[in-house]
């Protein structure tokens, strides 16, 4: 206990004084045990009916049971890309986890969905829980019991990472709104959600050991440590996770790289402190696919479910939990107790949403109707793995078209070029390799490992294969015939590019789709480990742009983008009038372009992030390996991410964060600040003790010669089984496991001064201040309307200090043209804290706190404040 105080007494005496002035503090991340017992907090009367069922199915269930619910079993042994053992005694099926943000990856006949960066510039939280609740139909619709969205972690730290797209945005109050209500929509389906990756997964270089060997950098000794500061932490990586928690999410998945030089899925800080002490969290840990890296100290640490059940390597099928779970318990290791409390948590929130897990009705691993029923093994006869049901409808097509269409922002509209008039144009000609299909088709590679053609998706784990897809040529095609618009173009990109510009100067009107890709680290695009190389568009699409505007004075710019890209070569050229920017929109970001440009929808997107003039401007990445091959990625920026990194710096983007025009004439007006209570409170109330969980008794007692496999089991080769070969396995030379610092097997009695509650202490989630407004749409068209409110805290305690800004508020409106309505955002206690590191616990200071309301970051038209004593 008292090296675990002296640890501790390190990090806050480096974090006072100048956060990375120690940087060897930050190679250690303090211990928490044990991990805390579900059922230790209030919860609603649902949740509490369904942990008393939990809790009673697990005190009658042996040990290897519940060890068949703890762990995957084994990479492509069932249908789903994890599957959890089944208890049939007890009617327990087997769960089926699938990927992913956007949709339901491997499977045919399904809904590709606008990316969570895309779905974000909607700032509607309205279209991200209808997102969420049509993901969750069509999961639910393929047998999918649970999947693996909502992303939060990369919150996007770093410009070019490789699956920001994943994502919802860079500011963690953005991103832990729309978590909230994307967990909201999976779940009212139940579907269960699982928000990932906690934490601090914000690179795709180096996260984990054996991939990036295997990509050549033999020199890396360990993965990537993610070396965050105490306050930032708390304050922008951890924020939108207790969103989702205080939503009941039913799961948490844990990351690949280290943070602070602790594993992410054997991270006692994060995964029992954090996340199950302070937030609250009843749900259950799992880990990333081959994430677990230690078996018995993740488990101590806080992870309850091993996936994809395979331990250290793809489908060998032996596993770090498994058996060897079964082992740790029947020699004392582990105690039985921790057990019971991760099957608890797995089955609790099953039986909460109602799941009903059925055997799902497609196969990750096979197009082919019929085929083995354990792929891996090539094993299990000639069985129909694949139905081949739609599981699309009106609903969730509706879903995926209206965030698309309200996703692309408007950057630049010189002269009104957009929308276009048909009286204007006779002809308009299409270029750039963005606007069509590639030759490949829609589905241009594994995983859409590929860049031939329109940017429909980013690549990885992420990544689903889009079954109709129309393209934005296409689109444009089909919606120009309607007003005997003549279309052409090329795309060619490459070598002399006068046949574009002849093209182009024939035409009224020139449109040009670019693009920038990027995904996870599975496989290399275009020179890309998954993170881009830089900012630069893809397939020479500054010299396609250049070589348009050349003849064409009358050229529009469609950019469909992972993140934020450079566009200084051309966005000032006088013949780029316009200038349009989406996420990757899945299925209908051809259809949503085409409406955009002839006006058929108002565009309304705002930018989720900052697109800087200078790639400096950025925060780079961590590309180099050092000589003892322990790469560290020190936050040295700490909570000054995105806008307010260029705001504290006084650096002007090009376009800031929340930038987005209109093709309508918005008034926003009578702003006004009230105080929900007449005293707001500088510190959180002492929360409850924790509750008793009245756990009912085990009704079997382990026993070592019921842990070898039973006579009639022939096992399959790289199955995972909770089964030993034989007793003798149990015990080992060792005589006793080096438990790790700090450690303790005993519950407190008391309750973390943060927590007390699901989300944390309750006092966090109470209303304020409310800011209130009118918002008016002139015209001439009927739009959405987003509006943004940020806040700037009081600066006078030099430990303290914020941004110069930042966002506590935003609402989407959908306004008739004359329409006028009232908006009002309910900011709440933790809205106005600050993580203080002295008391280890959030704070609201003393003093003004200006509000800012408008259009953008740095677009404000009205101004008040209130005042804190």
């Amino acid at each position: 206990m008292l090296a675990f105080v002296l640890l501790l007494t390190m990090l806050l005496a480096a974090a006072l004084a100048d956060p990375f002035s120690d940087k060897d503090a930050y190679k250690h991340s303090p211990p928490y045990y044990p991990a805390p017992e579900i059922g230790r907090v209030p919860t609603d009367l649902r949740w509490r009916a369904a942990l008393k069922v939990a809790q009673g199915m697990v005190a009658n269930m042996t040990l290897l049971e519940k060890v068949n619910i703890t762990t995957g079993t084994g990479w492509e042994m069932g249908p789903c890309v994890g599957n959890t053992g089944t208890v049939e005694r007890l009617g327990i099926k087997s769960l089926c986890l699938q990927d992913g943000p956007l949709g339901i990856r491997f499977a045919d006949l399904i809904t590709t969905f606008p990316a969570g960066i895309t779905i974000a510039s909607t700032f509607s939280r309205q279209l991200v829980r209808e997102r969420g609740a049509a993901m969750g139909r069509e999961n639910r619709r393929k047998g999918v019991d649970i999947t693996l969205s909502p992303v939060v972690g990369p919150l996007g730290r770093h410009a070019n990472g490789g699956r920001i797209w994943e994502g919802f945005s860079a500011d963690p109050y953005l991103a832990g709104k729309l978590a909230a209500e994307a967990v909201t929509g999976i779940q009212g389906q139940n579907v269960m959600a699982v928000v990932k990756h906690m934490v601090g997964n914000e690179q795709e270089h180096f996260r984990q050991l054996g991939e990036w060997q295997g990509f050549g950098f033999k020199d890396l000794k360990q993965p990537l440590s993610s070396n965050i500061d105490d306050r930032t932490l708390n304050e922008a990586y951890l924020w939108p996770f207790a969103d989702a928690v205080r939503a009941n999410v039913g799961s948490v998945m844990c990351s690949y790289q280290q943070i602070n030089g602790s594993q992410g899925c054997q991270n006692a800080h994060i995964l029992n402190g954090k996340l199950k002490e302070e937030m609250g969290f009843q749900g259950f840990v799992m880990s990333d696919w081959l994430a677990q890296r230690s078996g018995v100290a993740s488990v101590l640490a806080g992870l309850d479910m091993s996936m994809p059940g395979d331990g250290l390597v793809w489908a060998d099928g032996v596993p770090l939990m498994g058996y060897e779970l079964t082992r740790s318990v029947l020699n004392g290791t582990i105690d039985e107790s921790r057990v019971d409390d991760m099957v608890t948590r797995i089955l609790t929130p099953i039986l909460y949403l109602s799941i009903t897990p059925t055997d799902p009705n497609f196969s990750s691993w096979t197009n082919d109707t019929t085929s083995y029923k354990y792929y891996g093994a090539k094993a299990g006869g000639n069985v129909t793995v694949n139905r081949h049901i739609d599981v699309r409808d009106q609903y969730t097509t509706k879903a995926a078209l209206d965030g698309a269409n309200a996703a692309l922002v408007l950057l630049k509209n010189e002269k009104k070029t957009l929308p276009l008039n048909p009286t204007n144009i006779g002809n308009l000609n299409i270029f750039g390799i963005g606007s069509k299909t590639g030759p490949l088709g829609a589905v241009c590679g594994e995983n859409m490992q590929c860049s031939d053609g329109a940017l429909i998706e980013g690549w990885g784990s992420g990544s689903v294969y889009p079954t109709d897809y129309q393209s934005p040529y296409d689109a444009i095609k089909e919606r120009a015939s309607k007003d005997n618009i003549t279309i052409g173009g090329t795309t060619q990109s490459w070598g002399n590019l006068s046949n574009v510009e002849i093209l182009s100067a024939a035409a009224d009107a020139s449109v040009v789709f670019v693009l920038s890709d990027s995904g996870e680290s599975t496989g290399i695009v275009d020179g890309n480990i998954g993170d881009r190389n830089n900012l630069t568009l893809w397939h020479n699409g500054d010299e396609v742009v250049k070589a348009v505007a050349s003849k064409n004075p009358n050229t529009i710019v469609v950019v469909t983008t992972v993140g934020p890209v450079n566009l200084e070569k051309w966005i000032d050229n006088p013949n780029v009038t316009a200038v349009l920017l989406t996420g990757p929109a899945g299925d209908f970001g051809g259809r949503a372009a085409a409406s955009i440009l002839f006006g058929d929808i108002a565009p309304s997107g705002k930018l989720p992030f900052t697109i800087a003039k200078n790639d400096t401007d950025y925060i780079p990445l961590t590309t180099k390996i050092p000589e003892d091959g322990l790469p560290q990625d020190y936050f040295t920026e700490g909570t000054l991410l995105d806008y307010k990194r260029f705001d504290e710096n006084q650096v002007t983007p090009r376009f800031e964060f929340g930038y987005g025009l209109s093709y309508s004439n918005i008034t926003v007006e009578n702003l006004e600040a009230r105080y929900a209570f007449p005293s707001i409170p500088e510190f959180l109330p002492t929360p409850f003790a924790p509750s008793n969980p009245n756990k009912p008794k085990n009704a079997f007692t382990p026993h070592a010669n019921e842990s070898v496999f039973p006579s009639d089991i022939d096992p399959l080769n790289k199955y995972v089984y909770p089964y030993l070969n034989d007793t003798s396995e149990i015990f080992s030379n060792e005589t006793h496991y080096p438990y790790p610092e700090g450690y303790s097997s005993e519950q407190s009695n008391s309750t973390n001064i943060n927590g007390g509650a699901v989300g944390g202490n309750p006092a966090l989630w109470l209303s304020a201040v409310y800011i209130v407004h009118s918002v008016s749409n002139y015209g001439p068209y009927d739009t959405g309307v987003v509006t943004q409110m940020y806040i700037a805290f009081p600066q006078d305690n030099d430990d303290l200090k914020t941004a110069p800004r930042q966002l506590r508020g935003f609402e989407r409106s959908e306004l008739k043209v004359g329409e006028r309505q009232g908006i009002l955002y309910d900011v709440q206690w933790r809205d106005l804290a600050v993580w203080d590191v002295k008391l280890q616990s959030w704070r609201v200071q003393r003093g003004e706190y200006k509000v800012y309301v408008g259009h953008s970051s740095r677009d404000f038209v009205l101004t008040t404040s209130f005042t804190l004593k």
